[in-house]
């Protein structure tokens, strides 16, 4: 299977290289151009999907049989509402139609949570709880699902759109909750912790990933939500990164007024994600945030490699091939 990935070194991205294992061929499409690709069974392409036929000169050059499209424009807080989601949902519907033209079979789309009405009963689960998304986010990703799935009906291709809940772990955005909160007591400061009585269902960006390449490799189609299906509040998981940096008196907590804009609790149904795919966590809630702060200590002493993909995905890997492809 030859897998055409992009956001590859992105939050995610970087991670699903790795567990998708080294039996498929993977093109990894990034903005950047690497001299050196850290597995032989990948190579690079440098690229920009919102420049106009892009689309169409990458699959001319590297046509697939999967799609797995991971990138979006989504820097913390501003995302919600940002045009830019405009731009991407016109990128995301010209890559699945050069695909698709191309003769790739099957598409696997990264969706959000934030597609769901927030105020349904939980858990959410796919195709029964309400679509209603608040933020201009949440309404391009649904938009995109709808089109690409009638799309991909149309000319007969397999599709896949997955919603991605709260991916936490080392190499977030800075400003990401998790991440606000170690970099305040890694500095000694005080870190607080708004809505500490919200609850919120947050799995590790490692887990995300494995989940990710199960589902690409899988015959699913259909909606398929990525989380754990269970909901904790981001006071408990304040305390617990606040013990695992060694500084829990710096710790404050304030509690949010509950209200339909600001619910008590999101969280996933697992249910498909467990049952029809066989997809388990690897880490708790405790391993991941210990792995996090552990990363924190040692921040800015990784090779420059490290930082592009993180150790864990470089571990072991041998046979480094200079395969980086600009178009």
């Amino acid at each position: 299977m030859r897998i055409f990935l992009t956001g590859a070194t992105g939050f995610i991205g970087r991670h699903v290289l790795a567990a998708l294992g080294t039996e498929h061929e993977i093109v990894a499409l990034t903005t950047h151009a690497y001299a050196l690709s850290p597995f032989p069974h990948v190579s690079f392409a440098q690229g920009n999907l919102l420049r106009g036929g892009e689309a169409e000169r990458l699959f001319e050059r590297f046509p697939a049989d999967t799609l797995l499209h991971l990138a979006w424009h989504v820097p913390p807080g501003a995302f919600w509402d940002s045009p830019s989601n405009m731009n991407w949902l016109a990128a995301s519907l010209s890559l699945a139609r050069a695909f698709v033209e191309q003769g790739g079979t099957r598409m696997v789309f990264a969706g959000s949570g934030a597609e769901y009405d927030w105020n349904s009963p939980m858990p959410l689960k796919e195709g029964l709880s309400p679509l209603k998304p608040r933020f201009f986010y949440g309404v391009c990703k649904n938009s995109l699902r709808q089109v690409v799935e009638a799309y991909a009906a149309s000319a007969g291709v397999s599709c896949l759109w997955c919603r991605i809940f709260w991916p936490y772990g080392p190499g977030e955005a800075p400003e990401k909750f998790l991440s606000s909160i170690m970099g305040a007591l890694s500095r000694g400061e005080y870190a607080v912790c708004r809505g500490a009585n919200l609850k919120r269902d947050y799995i590790y960006v490692e887990d995300v990933a494995h989940a990710l390449a199960m589902a690409t490799t899988s015959p699913l189609n259909g909606v398929l939500n990525i989380g754990r299906g269970k909901a904790v509040s981001l006071g408990q998981i304040a305390r617990l990164a606040a013990a695992a940096m060694g500084r829990p008196e710096l710790l404050k907590l304030e509690s949010a007024e509950i209200s339909e804009a600001v619910p008590e609790i999101i969280m996933a149904s697992a249910e498909r994600l467990s049952r029809e795919l066989g997809w388990r966590p690897r880490y708790s809630l405790v391993e991941g945030i210990s792995a996090m702060a552990e990363a924190a200590r040692v921040a800015g002493e990784g090779r420059e490699d490290e930082k592009i993909f993180g150790r864990g995905i470089l571990e072991g890997q041998k046979g480094f091939s200079d395969r980086s492809y600009r178009i």
